[in-house]
């Protein structure tokens, strides 16, 4: 035989749980701000984002050692916070341009991507590794600038 189940309330836990887990998704949508959170794919087509596998990251030493080698530093912040993110010899495309804006990465030499906040950059990375561009993601701005400032000390 067995015993009825409780009728009792769900535990706070619960409720706490479901506070966390709301408030943390409302917390990362208001993040996506700084670096665009433009618009997905339509869903089937080749680049919709849930079906875009990660392209490989890299520590801002590997980032600057790809761009010495040739590689082109992508910047896909919003034009609104792009003082804030240019890095001096990098192509700006908002993330949300991106898909259209292909034609203008040469498909012939690797590309590091980075936004002010990192946000964007896995996305933009995969985007550009699903079009066949050799892609790597850096993701925050931050991550040049604390290489550079290492290296400078040295």
């Amino acid at each position: 035989m067995t015993t009825p189940r409780s009728a009792s309330p769900l535990p706070v836990r619960h409720f706490v749980s479901k506070f966390w887990v709301s408030t943390g998704f409302a917390a990362a949508l208001i993040s996506l701000a700084a670096c665009g959170g433009g618009p997905a794919a339509a869903p089937g087509s080749a680049t919709a984002d849930l079906e875009l596998d990660r392209a490989p990251e890299l520590s801002g030493e590997e980032a600057h050692q790809f761009v010495s080698y040739g590689a082109v530093l992508l910047d896909v912040t919003p034009e609104s916070h792009l003082a804030e993110s240019a890095i001096e010899g990098s192509t700006h495309i908002p993330m949300d341009e991106l898909r259209a804006r292909l034609n203008e990465l040469p498909q012939n030499a690797s590309i590091v991507v980075y936004c002010l906040t990192g946000e964007d950059t896995a996305r933009a990375a995969a985007v550009l590794v699903a079009e066949g561009y050799d892609a790597h993601e850096l993701g925050a701005r931050a991550r040049w600038d604390v290489t550079n400032e290492a290296t400078a000390s040295r």
